[in-house]
């Protein structure tokens, strides 16, 4: 009687209907089937009243880990979740020697029930939280896929494989699915037809690539149409002001003429050649066979290469896997190395570096570094996190942070606080989230740099902290003369090198129907026409709204692309960069971490400095070179802020 209420809503939400009698049996165990029908049959609804969340994401990578506890040998399986809105979970399983310790949830995997151990990467998951925090039941669900631009490396007809690489100079392998659609110039093909260096475009589903488009120039002998030469490298120089690109492959260096009406595309935007970076990956379409002037440049998607540089003893390596077996694993935390609880285990790549005493050896030599500590810097290869170089550490560690006093290339040396410090191939050398040249290096740059050796001179990591040209001109000072589409700033200063520089007192700007200007005296800020801020030359000075009234003005190509009139004692004290963590683009609010704050004290960057909520009610926000609003902003973004205590004024998308 006590379980009728149970068994009423049972029945009317259609989850279970008895036994083949109609009976229910609650004390009676579930077999394989029942437990998996009634799953299929369960509501959302009905858990989310009982206080269960439910998510739904991407495995991006499953990791074990081992150790022991009471002398029982314990195996956890460590799955990082990438969920659909962006956000990252962490979940667990457990076996053990002894079943008392075991932990996990149940699979269900197209109408079956399966394992912890089932689950794989690149699968698409729903999974169920209980009111504990614990994940109780995950779905399989598989109906995600991705796509990815590549040429041919290597095929594999037999085992029904395709190595492909990035425009990103990435290796990655696939396994192809029996049903694939391939086409070659929209005509089925087979596997065998497609060939090395060709251009593909994959689509991979659950790890296995379902869709393959290929694409062969068929035109006359001698005829070169555009985008048939292409040139891939990774930027070493960018000369804006000549129209200059300067590539690095294999170490050798080509240099590009890049003319002002040559299309610059990122993530289908065009971006002009002020958005290449130094170390950017770039692909340069050409209709000449000869010709330095490309006609198209495509920018890798990927703004960050690298994803952590680890610190880490090796437990073990495994050649069968081609993993690496880390302890004592840390991460390097803007300047400090942060301990992490577990071991971990990374794969190695296809195109892995390692290095010991500045000399490459093969990986095959691992095994004989046991218990050796290294540097390790990783990358995202596909959702995957891989190692990308690994150099073992010899002697002590010393750290530096601050501006290289003297370069000398041909030396590999470089000096910074009076002591000369040398690279080579084996030096982690990073900006902005890239791995870049040594060439890249530059007098007065600000460097976090991490060294090795008996006398600490051998540089192990370099970051450059300093922020290269952001694109635009921010300049500040009283609106004087207004004229047509004109008007003058009086006491001008400009922001030069991170530092406001008195430049001249008057300076004459042009404005367009395109420039946005806004009020922010007020509390309710207003959105300024340029018509009305033009007619305010006619107004007397008892009438008059903008004349003499303080502004920051954001100048690209000779041209005001915004304007933000601000009461003086508003005016932004701090400099700031850094990467978006949360936004909330109903109260105009962005959390950001990884911040740097400019010291104008010490002339750089402080790298320790604590992240922040940004109320930015009152911001204009710019990227390449255009007005843009909260809603295009990303997670992740790169923000060059200038900000008074948490209101931000003027946000510029890196």
């Amino acid at each position: 009687i006590e379980n009728l209420p149970i068994i009423e809503s049972i029945l009317q939400n259609n989850i279970m209907q008895g036994d083949d009698k109609g009976y229910f049996n609650p004390k009676s165990s579930l077999t394989r089937g029942e437990m998996a029908k009634m799953l299929d049959n369960i509501h959302e609804d009905i858990l989310l009243e009982h206080g269960f969340k439910i998510n739904t994401g991407i495995v991006e990578k499953i990791g074990p880990v081992y150790r022991s506890e009471d002398d029982i040998n314990i195996k956890q399986r460590i799955y990082n979740i990438e969920n659909d809105d962006n956000t990252l979970t962490t979940i667990q399983s457990q076996e053990s020697s002894d079943n008392t310790l075991d932990k996990g949830f149940i699979v269900y995997d197209e109408g079956e029930l399966a394992l912890p151990e089932d689950i794989n990467e690149y699968d698409y998951i729903k999974y169920y939280i209980d009111p504990e925090n614990n994940v109780v039941f995950i779905e399989k669900l598989n109906n995600k896929s991705f796509t990815i631009e590549a040429f041919v490396e290597e095929i594999d007809e037999d085992e029904n494989y395709i190595t492909i690489k990035t425009y990103e100079d990435e290796i990655a392998k696939f396994n192809v699915s029996p049903a694939a659609d391939i086409r070659i110039n929209n005509q089925v093909a087979k596997l065998k037809d497609l060939l090395y260096r060709q251009d593909i475009t994959l689509v991979i589903s659950n790890g296995n690539v379902t869709d393959i488009d290929g694409y062969l120039d068929t035109g006359e002998e001698g005829y070169i149409h555009p985008g048939e030469r292409i040139d891939i490298g990774k930027v070493l120089y960018v000369d804006i002001d000549n129209g200059k690109l300067t590539l690095i492959n294999n170490e050798k260096q080509k240099k590009f003429s890049v003319d002002p009406f040559i299309p610059v595309v990122k993530k289908d935007t065009s971006i002009g050649l002020s958005g290449i970076k130094e170390g950017d990956m770039v692909r340069l379409e050409f209709d000449e066979y000869d010709g330095n002037t490309p006609i198209k440049i495509y920018v890798a998607n990927q703004d960050k290469q690298i994803e952590n540089l680890i610190k880490a003893s090796i437990a073990r390596f495994n050649p069968n896997r081609n993993e690496l077996i880390l302890k004592d694993v840390s991460n390097l935390n803007k300047t400090r190395w942060e301990d992490k609880s577990q071991d971990t285990i990374l794969s190695l790549g296809n195109d892995t570096e390692i290095y010991i005493d500045g000399r490459k050896i093969a990986k095959e030599f691992l095994s004989n570094y046991t218990g050796r500590e290294a540097y390790i810097v990783t990358k995202d290869n596909f959702k995957k996190e891989e190692i990308l170089k690994i150099v073992l550490k010899s002697g002590y560690e010393k750290k530096y942070y601050n501006s290289i006093q003297d370069i000398a290339f041909g030396d590999k040396r470089i000096e910074v606080d009076y002591k000369n410090v040398y690279f080579d191939d084996s030096t982690i050398i990073v900006k902005e989230g890239k791995l870049i040249h040594p060439y890249n290096l530059k007098e007065n740059d600000d460097i976090l740099m991490i060294t090795q050796g008996k006398d600490g001179n051998s540089a192990a990591f370099i970051s450059v902290e300093s922020v290269d040209n952001i694109g635009i001109i921010i300049h500040r000072g009283e609106i004087d003369t207004i004229f047509d589409y004109r008007f003058e700033l009086d006491d001008v200063d400009t922001l030069e090198g991170n530092k406001w520089k008195y430049i001249r007192r008057n300076k004459e700007f042009d404005i367009s129907e395109d420039t946005e200007i806004i009020d922010t005296r007020n509390e309710n800020i207003e959105k300024v026409s340029v018509e009305d801020f033009m007619n305010d030359r006619f107004l007397n000075n008892s009438k008059t709204k903008y004349h003499e009234k303080y502004a920051y003005v954001v100048e690209y190509d000779n041209m005001v692309v915004a304007m933000n009139i601000i009461d003086s004692e508003d005016e932004g004290q701090i400099i700031t960069i850094a990467n978006v963590r949360e936004i909330d683009s109903i109260d105009n609010i962005i959390t950001l971490d990884n911040t740097k704050n400019w010291s104008e004290f010490k002339e750089k960057w402080e790298i320790n400095s604590p992240g922040i909520t940004l109320k930015v009610d009152n911001a204009i926000f710019i990227k390449d070179g255009r007005k843009i609003s909260i809603k295009d902003i990303s997670i992740n973004d790169s923000l060059y802020i200038l900000r008074k205590n948490n209101i931000g004024y003027v946000i510029v998308v890196r």
